[in-house]
């Protein structure tokens, strides 16, 4: 079994398969925000979701936004991002997106190729590059709860 990333309000922990878990990063910013490509920390250190790529060992995407969910009422100031490496460093996606997401990114869905679909309120877009580039695909929907490629 591969290790399991758990995000709690205490931060990221990794759970191996004899099932110790350990603290990736002290609270508030999890392990998956230190550092970007660049080498700079990010801005955004609320993660919602994380979801791994189950045809590329090490791919993670995540959405952050710049405070919890109380403060999501004013906007949640989100942004989406991904990981190549399996954490270690990560790459903001915006082509194509809004910039920032007034909306949480709730729901990410990958596919077992390069597609990738997010849903944030009203809106989702879809990625047939791994992210890279995105297009808004159905907007003015109700609030989407669940997304998955069928």
């Amino acid at each position: 079994m591969s290790d399991l990333l758990i995000g709690t309000d205490r931060g990221v922990f990794r759970l191996n398969a004899d099932g110790r878990a350990r603290r990736e990063e002290e609270p508030p910013s999890a392990a998956f925000f230190a550092r970007t490509h660049d080498g700079r920390g990010l801005d955004r250190h609320y993660p919602v979701p994380l979801v791994a790529a189950r045809n590329r060992p090490g791919t993670l995407y995540t959405a952050a936004a710049a405070s919890p969910p109380p403060g999501w009422s004013r906007g949640a100031d989100a942004a989406l991002y991904r990981s190549d490496d399996g954490g270690e460093h990560r790459m903001l996606l915006e082509t194509g997106l809004p910039r920032p997401f007034a909306a949480m990114v709730r729901q990410i869905a990958v596919d077992d190729g390069d597609a990738v679909s997010i849903a944030a309120g009203h809106e989702v877009f879809v990625s047939h590059d791994r992210g890279d580039r995105w297009r808004r695909l159905a907007g003015h929907l109700p609030t989407v709860d669940a997304l998955s490629f069928a």
